[in-house]
């Protein structure tokens, strides 16, 4: 029961509502506006740089104006700005602001200068209602922050030698450019080699603070302490480096380790050859954390599926039943081709990155990359395809050195190639592996691809049989996709990404002849001598307006002395110089030792941001109609105490603050010790014995009645009876006998909630005795209400709205009244006979009902409100799904409710009942149901009439033709429930099978009587037997030369009298011709089905052979012999390797001649086919046909060349001497 005197103000709120109407009558112009944006920093503040915090589009802004809360509903454009018009909301009018539709995974950013929350009040003019919001995962405390990746060290890092010593993982800030130093950001040593061993992914938990890395095999360096499956932890504040977990522990399959012949010494080579064929294959990929740091995900490349593991919030063991998998769509065409690798957790759903590999048939047109993502809280994930894109487009060269320019991605090769340059030196060999994935302000897709040849390769390593030592070098890719409206992404196209363009549109290299991101070069000497140098790895930094990629040789030194190098570089993501690279970092070069040079030395990358802090609290308001909602006008209360308790420990006391002047209050990382923690339960209380609620006799409002973004959510506790007083004050509680509360527990990180409002009005006496009816449609019911001081001439009116009021005149006027009544001497109003609007709908209907207390000349003393809930009355219908017959002796009876959870009654012929909603009837008559609604309100009846129908059954087919050779005729079967029954004198004897419900034996041309029995029905029937001759088609052999144009209807006699002639090639069933003509190339069968004019079918074969011709003959010309310097009249032409055949020989270079196989002659036993040949003036062709006895043929062709028959001169050398006296 909620009550209040409206008039009961006391003058400080006065003073509150007075100094608003001041503020909104000080200018002409009415107006609301502001702007919703990314607040990556938390400080409530919109900055255009450092960062760039962008508008939001699409976020609905409602405006309630006025007393009478008119919506109007705008939503904010691309820059996320919004506006209401001078004509919409006047100057001076009192507006409640609300925001929705955010986004997925999107919260109220922290209360700011600039950062309100999603429920505002405004008097128009205003331009500040403004709203910051925030993706907690996108949330940085600083602009620079740590910066961690792994370096690989060379050698057995288990060996106990100087391997197992190197510097594996190392940390930087953001900001670092240049080459690092004492005095130019120094690297932080994480952790050694001999600790973690080789790690790729890592993932930052910003709870724990933590960071935590992942195997990775890659050859010429060895695993850690865990092997293959290693999950490794990194203290950021005391830089320990330590196991975490053995995934095989966890029974993960995460493969065999296949490294040999590793050295303990960094300096050392090694062959570790079997590793080769096994990268990217087993082992680990990508890491990835659930948005609260609860789950970590990781691709396990063993078996390609990404698996997650509990690890809570503080990083414990994960045990073996917390295991998760999740089965990833392989798309390939060769199943084998697919492999894993990149993830990223955004918004709630993990994306993935995929390759077909081509690696099955080493097939590099077959390459191709994929992103697909789901949402792993669901019980059964399903996977969608958002991106795919082929990777055979021509692309930069990871090295220009000659013999060494690769401008395409190779299919997966587990074979080590040749080395490329002379002499040989460098190896390399691009492979392709979609391995990070990162989003940028806008929601576009940034995308790493690693160079898989990087991981196979070294710096001055062995090649795959150690014979030599070479250098190899990654060349990976960076590369965009454009989100599009439906949520689908789009890939790069000539330096395009939706309406982006990056700087390298036309250079050649990337998708549609360009790309977007066009800075990753490296040149030496003046020229370019890699023209891809990313390696895979990406971290971004929202509103920085870069994303950062790891590289090898990321600076080029005019000096030319920063080589055999890996670092990263940072490329600006949109705007003006889009694509290219705005700065460099070097993390080792050539003087480092046992580094991996430029054969991808770098692992993952990731930022050490601090945890998003969390924010409570709102407002406490005058909630003047006691409706429990904040409407426009309701001013907020100031200087009301708020305290903050531990419900953890016992409700302790943590802090307290004080509302502002707009009634405001929040409890934050400021005046919280320690900050809130996350998902803690906590209670926000407000004592009810502070001077400010005493002092103006206020009284909690009801709670949870609407949107909890705007309704009061305080409980009040009462830990003794409330003294009684005139009035009915709570002024003389103490402060533990009274308070109003809130009980909640907090969200996770970044998930601020703005939505913790306390309501209070002042008190009343009367009371809604029946604060809360519930009736069916159409039925009365009595509305009670009491007073508590009754005067003869006051009167108690009953009153229903469709919205709530907002007036004194609403209250009165605004409703349709149900009724007037005078109080009885004990102050009891009651009003009979009350009946609510008819709810026509599916669902109840609930109307605000207001009891107001008013005086003779209605002036309105005091109100109480509750609700009336009015609930449909269910319609019936009632079916029946078929009809009695002979044989179909039950049918259904289905009953059907407009409600559901409803209760159903048959009632039919010859007693029949059933409270079922589907029941059986097996007699002919009307069944009458009854519906009552979950809620008790019953239906008007409906009836179902159910008919008997008797037919006597008839055959099936009365007129059956067949064709010959068949000696006995079966009927087809008769229907289910039908008898056969014979005994007739007929053509022939009939034989009857009961099990199949057929009658055979219809041998002879004629009309054969039957009878049939059909459930209680029977009757004779007759079938008309008719005999056909049979078709009878020949198959062909046609053995051709020659390709040949054939009409097939030559081979088949009376091709013209068939009916319904279909050609298939090689089966019945096959590719269907569309016509008997066709050009016969090499040996074909064709089929042909066809009928004759009774409707019999036969088929024929055609097969076409060709007849194999001569391919090994050789026609060879000898020329003349020469005698001194005169020719000989001895040349001759030979036929070698033939057998049988017969031949012409014409001279020229074309057959000329008309000979066949009967009139060509015999190849002579010595080949000679041509003797006594002279010399000829210059060289001659002959041609020679020769045939097979079916008359192919084949031609050959030679040259007779003249005779040499020259001197030929000897050159002797002479030496000549000068002799002296």
């Amino acid at each position: 029961m909620n009550t209040f005197y409206l008039q009961s103000l006391h003058t400080s709120l006065r003073w509150i509502l007075g100094v608003a109407l001041m503020i909104g009558s000080q200018t002409t112009f009415g107006q609301i506006s502001g702007k919703v944006y990314r607040d990556f920093d938390g400080n409530g503040i919109q900055t255009s740089q450092d960062p760039e915090e962008p508008g939001v589009a699409g976020v609905q802004v409602e405006a309630l104006v006025g007393p009478g809360a008119t919506s109007i509903i705008t939503t904010t454009d691309k820059d996320g700005q919004f506006s209401f018009s001078a004509a919409q909301i006047p100057a001076g009018t009192s507006v409640k602001i609300m925001f929705t539709s955010l986004g997925k995974a999107y919260f109220t950013g922290p209360k700011g200068p600039q950062s309100h929350t999603t429920l505002q009040f405004l008097t128009a003019p205003s331009a500040k209602a403004h709203l910051g919001i925030v993706y907690p995962d996108e949330y940085c405390d600083t602009r620079s922050p740590n910066m961690i990746t792994s370096c690989f060290v060379n050698g057995d890092p288990m060996g106990g030698g100087s391997s197992g010593e190197g510097v594996a993982l190392i940390m930087f800030p953001y900001n670092a450019s240049g080459i690092p130093g004492d005095a130019n950001f120094p690297p932080v040593d994480m952790g050694k080699n001999k600790d973690v061993g080789s790690v790729w992914g890592i993932i930052y938990h910003k709870k724990a603070k933590k960071f935590i890395t992942a195997a990775i095999l890659k050859r010429h360096t060895g695993f850690g302490p865990l092997g293959t499956g290693g999950l490794y932890l990194t203290d950021m504040e005391t830089k320990v480096t330590q196991p975490y977990v053995d995934l095989k522990t966890l029974g993960i399959d995460t493969g065999e380790d296949p490294h040999s012949g590793l050295s303990a010494s960094m300096l050392d080579p090694s062959l570790d050859s079997a590793t080769i064929g096994e990268i990217g294959k087993l082992s680990l990929g990508a890491l990835t954390m659930s948005l609260n740091g609860e789950r970590l995900f990781f691709t396990n490349l063993k078996d390609r599926k990404i698996y997650s593991i509990y690890v809570g919030p503080d990083l414990q063991t994960p045990a073996q039943d917390s295991v998760r998998s999740y089965t990833i769509p392989n798309n390939c065409a060769e199943p084998g081709d697919f492999r894993p690798w990149g993830m990223k957790m955004y918004r709630g759903d993990i994306y993935v990155g995929t390759v077909c590999s081509g690696e099955t048939n080493r097939d590099s047109s077959a390459l191709s990359a994929s992103v697909f993502k789901f949402n792993p809280n669901e019980i059964n994930p399903v996977f969608t395809e958002v991106l795919s894109f082929p990777l055979t487009f021509r692309r930069g060269s990871p090295d220009f050195t000659d013999g060494c320019i690769r401008h395409y991605w190779s299919a997966w090769d587990d074979m080590y190639p040749e080395p490329c340059n002379s002499p040989p030196h460098f190896a390399l060999n691009p492979q392709p592996i979609l391995s990070d994935i990162e989003f940028d302000v806008n929601g576009d897709m940034i995308l790493g691809i690693m160079d898989r040849f990087g991981h196979q390769s070294g710096k001055e390593n062995y090649n795959h049989d150690g014979s030599a030592t070479y250098t190899g070098f990654s060349g990976g890719d960076l590369m965009r996709a454009a989100l599009k409206e439906d949520g689908m992404y789009e890939i790069e196209n000539n330096g395009k990404a939706g309406d982006l363009t990056g700087c390298g549109e036309g250079n050649g290299e990337g998708p549609g002849g360009g790309e977007y991101y066009c800075g990753d070069d490296w040149v030496f000497y003046g020229k370019v001598a890699h023209g891809e140098v990313n390696m895979g790895a990406l971290v971004y930094l929202p509103g920085s307006g870069e994303v950062i990629s790891t590289v090898m040789d990321p600076i080029s030194s005019p000096d030319n002395d920063i080589y055999e190098s890996s670092g990263w570089q940072a490329y600006k993501n949109m705007g003006e110089n889009a694509g290219q690279v705005t700065r460099e970092f070097v993390v080792y070069d050539y003087r480092y030792a046992g580094t991996f040079g430029k054969a991808a030395g770098l692992g993952d990358l990731v930022l050490a941001c601090s945890a998003a802090p969390i924010e409570i609290g709102n407002r406490v308001w005058m909630d003047k109609n006691m409706n429990g909602i904040q409407d426009a006008g309701e001013p907020g209360i100031p200087g009301i105490v708020v305290t903050l308790h531990d419900m953890v420990n016992s409700g302790a006391l943590l802090a307290s603050t004080t509302t502002d002047k707009d009634g405001e209050y929040y409890f934050t990382k400021d005046n919280v010790p320690g900050g809130l923690k996350y998902k803690y339960a906590y209670e926000l209380r407000i004592n009810l014995a502070q001077d400010t609620v005493v002092f103006n006799s206020l009284t909690p409002g009801p709670k949870n009645v609407g949107n909890p973004m705007s309704d009061s959510d305080g409980e009040l506790i009462l830990n003794s009876p409330v003294p009684s007083t005139p009035n009915g004050k709570l002024a003389a509680m103490s402060a533990d006998e009274a308070y109003v509360k809130i009980s909640l527990t907090t969200g996770d990180m970044g998930e601020n909630d703005h939505a913790y409002d306390f309501g209070f009005g002042v008190e009343s006496d009367l009371t809604l005795i029946t604060d809360s009816i519930t009736v069916c449609s159409g039925e009365p019911t009595v509305l009670l209400a009491q007073v508590g001081s009754v005067q003869p001439t006051d009167s108690v009116m009953f009153v229903w709205y469709t919205t709530p009021p907002m007036t004194q005149d609403e209250k009165i006027n605004g409703g349709t009244v149900l009724g007037k009544v005078k109080p009885d001497a004990t102050g009891l109003a009651s009003l009979p006979n009350v009946i609510f609007p008819l709810n026509t709908t599916g669902d109840s209907a609930r109307f605000l009902v207001c009891a107001l207390l008013l005086s003779a000349d209605t002036t309105l003393l005091g109100t109480d409100t509750g609700s009336a809930t009015v609930n449909p009355i269910p319609v019936a219908v009632a079916t029946v799904n078929d009809t009695l017959t002979c044989t179909q002796r039950i049918v259904q009876l289905t009953g059907q409710s407009s409600l559901p959870n409803s209760t159903y009654t048959w009632t039919g012929p010859n007693g029949f009942t059933s409270n079922d909603s589907i029941a059986s009837a097996t007699a002919p008559g009307t069944y009458v149901l009854s519906v009552t609604s979950a809620q008790g309100c019953i239906a008007r009846e409906d009836t179902a009439i159910v008919i008997e129908e008797l037919f006597p059954p008839q055959l099936p087919l009365p007129f059956i033709s067949i064709c010959e050779p068949v000696s006995s005729v079966q009927a087809p079967p008769i229907n289910k429930g039908q008898e056969w029954y014979t005994g007739f004198s007929n053509p022939s004897a009939l034989s009857i099978d009961p099990i199949a419900n057929t009658v055979s034996g219809l041998n002879v041309n004629g009309t054969y009587w039957v009878k049939l029995r059909e459930g209680i029905c029977f009757s004779y029937d007759s079938m008309q037997i008719t005999r056909n001759p049979a078709l009878l088609l020949a198959d062909s052999v046609v053995v051709l030369c020659s390709p040949k144009q054939v009409n097939m209807a030559e081979y088949i006699p009376k091709y013209q009298t068939l009916l319904n002639p279909v050609w298939y090639k090689d089966s019945l069933g096959g590719e269907v011709l569309p016509s008997e003509n066709q050009t016969i190339t090499q040996n074909a069968v064709y089929k042909l089905i066809a009928q004759n004019e009774n409707g019999c079918p036969d088929t024929a074969t055609i097969q076409f052979q060709f007849v194999a011709i001569l391919s090994t003959a050789k026609l060879v010309a000898y020329p003349s012999t020469c005698l001194g310097s005169v020719p000989q009249a001895d040349g001759y032409i030979v036929l070698e390797d033939v057998s049988n055949e017969r031949y012409d020989l014409v001279q020229g270079a074309t057959y000329t001649g008309t000979a066949t196989y009967a009139t060509a002659s015999e190849v002579p036993a010595n080949g000679i086919v041509r003797a006594g040949l002279t010399s000829p003036a210059q060289p001659t062709l002959y041609t020679v046909r020769l045939f097979t006895d079916s008359d192919c043929f084949m031609d050959l062709h030679v040259t007779l060349q003249p005779a040499d028959c020259a001197c030929n001169v000897l050159c002797v050398p002479v030496s000549i001497q000068k002799r002296t006296k």
